[in-house]
């Protein structure tokens, strides 16, 4: 063999293993990719549930249907080894023990989450239990710890890169602002997680921002904003009365209260009439 045939064959074998270890990259990428597409889908419905829940939860004719079919998927979860599903079902049996009025039951149920998905490194229900267990912090008067939960669920959520996870944490740190009396950041927070809701067309992260500013607004004196504020956040919702739950739900009660008293019926039920007539777009730009 000729010293050019075995430079040719030297080249060959340079550029056929170039080739196999491009497709080896390849390979490794598209296996990286779809073990993250399938962890954020997994994630997504995750998150997606739990604000599905809080609207359905308070007005479930049958908790006790919805009660045996969490306990089912715990059980199935548990023996399966699906750390995720548990959790998500110790969240929906929290969700039900809370709508029954047993908070103490739902803060066991969701710290049994936090276990769960810490184990498993499920950042969805992880997340969402934090935000929960927060609520219940809120609702008792630590705001400290409510702010700390929060912030960990932002934490989780800013490492996934994950847009409209982040902004619905933003509008929940805007609800521990507004509680401590700090509304210009309450009013901060709400408006950028409100931006991303247009941006996203997320109806209930919007709701909720609105009620956010609503409640600023009030406490302002700025009375005659917030009623058409917390009009406009039931007309996009679609849900007559429905305020959210736990602490969201107690702040839209305290600001519509606060609007009543310092309105006639005449004049808050014609200002309630622009406010639901209001599109998500006229709800924003009236937020600014």
């Amino acid at each position: 063999m000729t010293d050019e045939h075995v430079e040719q064959e030297e080249q060959q074998e340079e550029a056929a293993a170039e080739v196999d270890d491009r497709l080896l990259r390849l390979a490794a990428d598209f296996e990286n990719y779809k073990k993250r597409a399938a962890r954020e889908r997994q994630e997504y419905v995750a998150f997606a549930n739990e604000r599905i829940l809080k609207e359905l939860l308070p007005v479930l004719d049958d908790l006790e249907r919805a009660q045996r079919h969490a306990s089912r998927c715990l059980r199935l979860s548990r023996e399966l080894g699906e750390t995720g599903a548990a959790a998500e079902s110790l969240i929906t049996l929290a969700l039900v023990a809370s709508s029954k009025g047993d908070l103490m039951l739902t803060r066991t149920l969701l710290s049994e989450s936090v276990k769960i998905a810490r184990r498993g490194d499920n950042v969805g229900p992880l997340s969402s239990a934090f935000d929960f267990l927060a609520e219940l912090e809120l609702e008792q008067g630590d705001a400290d710890a409510a702010r700390k939960l929060f912030e960990e669920a932002l934490v989780l959520r800013q490492a996934i890169g994950s847009t409209g996870w982040v902004a619905w944490s933003h509008s929940n740190l805007g609800l521990v602002a507004h509680a401590c009396g700090e509304l210009d950041e309450a009013l901060d927070w709400y408006r950028r997680a409100l931006a991303c809701a247009q941006e996203l067309g997320v109806t209930q992260l919007a709701t909720e921002c609105l009620i956010g500013i609503a409640a600023v607004a009030a406490k302002r004196s700025d009375t005659i904003r917030a009623a058409r504020l917390l009009a406009a956040s039931e007309g996009i919702s679609g849900m007559m009365g429905h305020g959210g739950w736990l602490a969201e739900g107690a702040l839209k009660e305290e600001t519509l209260a606060e609007v009543r008293a310092n309105l006639d019926e005449q004049s808050l039920a014609s200002l309630w009439e622009e406010g639901r007539a209001m599109t998500l777009a006229e709800a924003v730009a009236a937020a600014r």
